[in-house]
């Protein structure tokens, strides 16, 4: 039987037109038991058969017999004139390692001598997953990548891939240092609720009792009630205890920390002391019995306190994950939370993002004013207006984008009538005269 005929059987095989009972090639083990198979001319006349089948069943079971029993560099220069059983074979072999390998990826691309297309698809494809990852598993990715890409001669990336990859990374490292800073500084409201014991208040320390009570944290305050809703809810005791016990009022200058209480009889070293400005009088003390009820209620407590002294900003605008935004959305964030800030000590300022992610100034002024509508600031987005338009230079300002779109943000944050009116009546006089040099706005019918 020679190689033809091995790959016939193959086939007929794949197609479903042969038994067990027939015997002959049914799968690549069937192939080591074929004698003429052992020369070197058959197994490169036995994948050439295979190629031209183009069924993948066929060419594989060729594959699997022809890389154990022939040399890992001869097996590479046959895979070099067919295509598709190169495609199939680099298939196989990334498929069989660890998916973030990125060096050992491109070594396996590079030895089956797969086409620059195919090397440039596979990488990307590895620094920009189709399934949801995490932004930092992602941001490895994409450095590995970035790194092999432009040190792999002659299958680079195109420049436009590399370019992109390299925003990525910029993007991504700038947001994840934001994101660690932001969610510190202004923590989103945490709301928690749950059976914790409590400490009765102003009682000996040593022979103070303990209660069971129902506790309730918002963003203002923390209470507790003997029940919860649903206890009270099911219970037929028209007696049951439904009073508001007490409540605290989270402030600024409220400690909260945690506690190794050591009383008379009994340790209970997972509790909670939240006290005015560190004073222990009137201090309330609660046991959340387990290390991981004590974080978690810690953390609730601190990120609630926290919120308190942040800025006004914060609060009235609550802030989103940062992880994963487009540039143009993030530009947005850094305007809104921090324009003022020290561009030296803030990765995120508006400059150092527009120089990083290398963004043009009509798209770092239009997301100013958008920014500045949202806030409500229209006598600052006039004054915008007055310093780069037309209207008082004798040319307008680089970054300058037209009026018109302008007056579609104006009527999207509803701005005051007359501001509307005056944009309107500036667009019809320049925007319309050079069409090309301003960016398009919606007609005034859509409005």
């Amino acid at each position: 039987m020679d190689a033809e005929t091995a790959v016939a059987q193959l086939f007929q095989a794949h197609l479903g037109l042969s038994s067990a009972r027939d015997g002959g090639v049914r799968g690549f083990r069937d192939l080591f038991a074929v004698p003429a198979l052992t020369s070197l001319a058959q197994k490169r006349e036995l994948l050439r058969a295979a190629e031209r089948t183009e069924c993948a069943g066929v060419i594989m079971d060729a594959l699997l017999f022809v890389s154990q029993t022939m040399a890992r560099d001869a097996l590479h220069r046959e895979l070099a004139s067919a295509p598709i059983a190169r495609q199939l074979w680099i298939q196989h072999e990334l498929s069989g390692r660890d998916g973030g390998d990125v060096a050992q990826t491109a070594r396996t691309l590079l030895a089956a001598k797969a086409p620059a297309e195919t090397v440039a698809s596979v990488l990307l494809d590895m620094a920009f997953p189709l399934a949801p990852v995490d932004l930092p598993s992602t941001l490895s990715a994409a450095r590995e990548v970035l790194r092999v890409a432009t040190r792999t001669r002659p299958h680079r990336l195109p420049a436009w891939a590399i370019e992109q990859l390299a925003q990525f990374v910029a993007l991504g490292e700038i947001q994840l240092e934001t994101e660690q800073l932001d969610a510190f500084l202004a923590p989103p409201e945490h709301r928690l609720e749950g059976y914790l014991d409590k400490r009765a208040r102003g009682a000996n320390s040593l022979n103070a009792n303990w209660r069971m009570r129902f506790f309730q944290l918002d963003a203002t305050e923390l209470r507790y009630s003997k029940h919860d809703a649903a206890t009270l809810a099911q219970s037929p005791n028209p007696f049951l205890d439904t009073r508001l016990r007490g409540r605290v009022e989270l402030t600024r200058h409220l400690v909260v920390e945690p506690l190794a209480y050591v009383g008379k009889v009994s340790r209970r070293p997972y509790c909670i002391k939240l006290s005015a400005g560190g004073d222990d009088r009137g201090a309330l003390i609660v046991d959340a019995c387990t290390p991981v009820g004590q974080a978690q209620w810690l953390d609730a407590l601190q990120a609630n306190v926290r919120r308190l002294g942040a800025d006004a900003r914060w609060l009235q605008f609550p802030r989103r994950c940062v992880l994963g935004m487009p540039p143009q959305t993030f530009l947005r964030y850094a305007l809104l939370y921090h324009h003022d800030a020290d561009p030296a000590a803030c990765a995120c300022h508006p400059s150092r993002l527009q120089d990083a992610l290398q963004l043009s100034d009509k798209r770092v002024f239009f997301a100013s004013v958008v920014t500045l509508a949202e806030l409500g600031a229209w006598d600052r987005v006039e004054g915008l207006v007055d310093a780069l338009g037309p209207e008082r230079r004798s040319s307008a300002a680089a970054q300058w984008c037209g009026y018109g779109p302008i007056l579609d943000v104006a009527r999207r944050w509803q701005a005051p009538l007359g501001l509307q009116a005056t944009l309107a009546r500036l667009r019809d006089r320049h925007d319309r005269k050079k069409p090309a040099a301003v960016w398009s706005s919606a007609p005034d019918d859509e409005q």
